[in-house]
């Protein structure tokens, strides 16, 4: 691949300015243009990429304190995650889960909400009419968790109708929101992909990165420039191509995309950094991990850490089999059987591995759901993560057995 090869030297040798408004972008636009594709130079030298803060959700735990979770910024879906664990969070509140079938089907339904939220609202803030800090403001707050966390405790909502029924309880704040949109959400964007990879790390001074990248389908969009050995993402499938949407296609705009690494702090200071690639399916993979990790108990539908009753009894060990104790946790957490429900499917159906009993798929078809065997590690996901141990200086990290990831230390 001589071409990639002098693509890597070049960037290493002048840096980015050679992508962006230099030799090797005019090289890669003129290859694109062969190819009747849509690039130019003065589009490469336009970009600007953007330092963003993330969203956050603060959640007290019994035992672990303050917990907040931190979110990739719109145009990611992260918001979806924080929106989900506060629906779950104010369901709790109300009715305490105490059987596992309870928690999957308020996770299921949960995941139903905020996707039609995503279908409703969720776009590239630079074109809001409104400042998009007011639209996750509003989402997250308590209003709007308390009108739409009941539908969790609910039958399942119909195939059809989430959006419905969720533009149906919106709070006033949000319905003048989705009235400035145009109040029409209008044919969502088609298929999803899932090539993505997803790592993390730390270094010595406890500096630490999630990185997530994506080409979204596999090889793209099926065109590697030749001169430049540069292949291209297609990303652009995510618009919707209906002009009513909010997420339609337009000049200049960023579509919605499924990237969405996390961060997890604990009393302020950092405690987990996790993700997983996976389209769609990260939202929901990222929320069951979370989920588990904050909650794991008799509750939860899988493999408990042996010897622990969770984070309560954690605390009360030697610090040498609290180490371990943390560990067993996050492994846990990243090896419990999961669900995901394929919304895009004929059927809306709720695929669930294996390794959990068939007691639960029964109750939860009983329940409503179109209820689906997978294999026992055929769910979605290939989670990474490393946790900051509360004794200083030690970092656990853990890897998806459903994947080829691995764990290092230097």
């Amino acid at each position: 691949m001589p071409g990639l090869a002098d693509t890597l030297a070049t960037l290493a040798a002048e840096g980015s300015g050679a992508y962006y408004g230099g030799d090797l972008g005019a090289r890669l636009a003129a290859g694109v243009g062969a190819g009747q594709g849509a690039l130019s130079s003065d589009d490469l030298a336009a970009h600007r990429s953007e330092w963003s803060a993330p969203y956050s959700l603060s959640l007290d735990h019994p035992d672990l304190g303050r917990i907040t979770v931190h979110e990739q910024p719109l145009p990611s879906q992260g918001v979806l995650v924080l929106l989900m664990l506060e629906l779950l969070d104010q369901a709790d509140r109300c009715a305490p889960a105490t059987r596992p079938w309870d928690e999957l089907h308020r996770q299921i339904e949960a995941k139903k909400i905020a996707f039609a939220i995503r279908d409703l609202f969720l776009t590239d803030p630079r074109s809001y009419p409104f400042p998009v800090e007011e639209l996750v403001a509003e989402l997250l707050a308590p209003a709007c968790r308390e009108a739409l966390a009941p539908l969790l405790l609910a039958e399942p909502l119909p195939f059809g109708m989430e959006r419905a029924t969720v533009r149906s309880l919106l709070t006033p704040a949000l319905r003048a929101k989705l009235r400035a949109l145009g109040d029409d959400d209008g044919t969502a964007a088609g298929v999803q992909g899932t090539d993505t990879t997803y790592l993390t790390a730390v270094d010595a001074e406890g500096n630490a990165v999630g990185m997530i990248q994506s080409v979204f389908h596999p090889w793209g969009c099926g065109f590697l420039e030749p001169a430049t050995g540069i292949l291209l993402n297609n990303r652009a499938v995510g618009f919707s191509l209906d002009p009513r949407h909010v997420n339609r296609l337009e000049p200049g705009k960023r579509t919605l995309h499924t990237l969405n690494s996390l961060q997890l702090d604990r009393d302020g200071l950092l405690w987990v950094v996790t993700g997983t690639p996976g389209g769609d399916n990260q939202v929901q993979t990222n929320l069951q991990t979370v989920r588990h990790l904050l909650h794991g108990s008799s509750t939860w539908p899988g493999p408990q850490p042996m010897d622990v009753n969770h984070w309560s009894q954690a605390r009360r060990l030697d610090a040498r089999r609290e180490r371990l104790a943390e560990a067993e946790c996050l492994a846990a957490a990243l090896e419990a059987p999961r669900w995901r429900h394929d919304a895009e499917s004929a059927d809306a159906t709720v695929r669930i591995e294996a390794r959990m009993s068939a007691e639960i798929r029964k109750r939860l078809a009983r329940r409503g759901h179109l209820v689906e065997r997978l294999g026992p590690w055929e769910g979605s996901g290939y989670v990474q993560a490393i946790l900051r141990s509360r004794h200083e200086g030690t970092w656990i990290g853990a890897t998806d057995p459903r994947g080829e990831g691995a764990g290092a230390c230097d």
